[in-house]
């Protein structure tokens, strides 16, 4: 009966080991999974000055799986002079009208997102002047004023309801592009993203023929 039992030991034992051998070689049992992509969470967000926003990576493995990653998670900001953000707490604070971008690296992994930082307190804006005349070919430049008539004009997104005959760039300056056979009159746009509400405000331009 000994050598029997002896037997059944051995073949016992080499059970437990092949089943062991399988284990470590099943990725992800005892070995912990590679982390190959980075996602950072939000995408593009916005946050006013002097406030903060808490930016989150997620991470897919090579086992196909998908999780928040908690440690070993670094962050910067590409332009500190707009927010700055903790290196491993990944709270991001506006510093300064503007956008930059927020990166988190883990394992050598990098994942990327937009973080635009919006003026904070403004509560209506107005384009000045409301009306304006020029003759085709001329330019007109417009304002955006808040509601204390501070200047924001380079913080408005601007746009022209005919960019065919009448364009506007970035710091509210209109200009005619086209020949003109008669006056046409051409809405301009100001918006301004604030850290609570989207703010518009219009003015007319007509434009005459020479």
């Amino acid at each position: 009966m000994r050598p029997a039992r002896t037997r059944l030991q051995v073949i016992e034992a080499m059970v437990v080991l092949s089943l062991f051998v399988m284990s470590v070689g099943c990725n992800g049992f005892f070995v912990d999974p590679t982390l190959t992509s980075l996602v950072i969470s939000p995408a593009s967000a916005t946050v006013g000055l002097s406030k903060t926003i808490q930016m989150t990576a997620f991470g897919t493995y090579d086992d196909g799986s998908r999780k928040q990653v908690n440690s070993g998670l670094n962050w910067t900001s590409s332009t500190t002079g707009v927010a700055t953000i903790g290196l491993t707490s990944g709270v991001a604070t506006g510093a300064s009208a503007g956008s930059t971008t927020i990166t988190g690296e883990a394992q050598g992994i990098t994942g990327t997102a937009t973080l635009t930082v919006v003026p904070s307190g403004i509560t209506s804006i107005k384009v000045n002047p409301t009306t304006a005349s020029i003759t085709q070919s001329q330019s007109k430049q417009f304002m955006c004023l808040d509601q204390n008539g501070v200047d924001r004009s380079t913080l408005c997104q601007w746009s022209s309801s005919d960019t065919t005959d009448v364009t506007i760039d970035s710091t509210g300056n209109a200009q005619s592009i086209s020949t003109l056979t008669a006056p046409i009159q051409v809405t301009i746009t100001a918006t301004l993203q604030t850290d609570v509400t989207t703010l518009t405000s219009t003015a007319t331009l007509t434009v005459s023929p020479q």
